[in-house]
């Protein structure tokens, strides 16, 4: 095949395309885990009880988060990360309060985006009983969850 003929510059068009989108697809995934950084390390300080933010902290740690998802929507860890960022805002609050079970019901929705598209994560089963269980929801969606769990990381505490 002549390397000037029309074919092969049109398969090196395509494989240079090809190449970009890729590029294009891991800065993308790349910018969204820088992003999310600071977001997650603040989390898991406030979470082991290291540090306790403000209401402005607490936004920034959210807007972090909601960042890095525009980037990376496909991304199940952010997900679960907003989901478990949702859950610790109203660790303490009563189910009854109308805006804590707002705020569960939407941590909730977060771990069934991530389980959808990574079924096999044995955390995310576990956030998704927890939640159902803080909601008082003992229901079948709360059973067949603990049983992922144990099924997919029986290891895990």
């Amino acid at each position: 095949m002549n390397p000037s003929s029309p074919a092969v510059r049109l398969a090196a068009v395509l494989l240079l395309a090809g190449l970009a989108a890729v590029a294009w697809r891991a800065g993308q995934a790349g910018l969204a885990d820088v992003v999310s950084k600071q977001s997650r390390y603040e989390m898991e300080r406030w979470r082991s009880g290291k540090f306790v933010p403000d209401a402005r902290e607490l936004d920034a740690m959210q807007a972090g988060l909601n960042q890095a998802r525009q980037l990376d929507p496909g991304n199940p860890d952010l997900l679960e990360d907003l989901g478990r960022f949702q859950a610790a805002r109203v660790e303490g609050g009563r189910t009854y309060d109308t805006g804590v079970r707002a705020m569960r019901r939407q941590a909730l929705d977060w771990f069934r985006q991530a389980l959808e598209l990574r079924p096999t994560s044995g955390h995310a089963w576990v956030d998704v009983a927890l939640m159902k269980f803080r909601l008082r929801e003992i229901d079948q969606e709360f059973i067949d969850s603990l049983q992922q769990a144990l099924r997919r990381s029986p290891w895990e505490p």
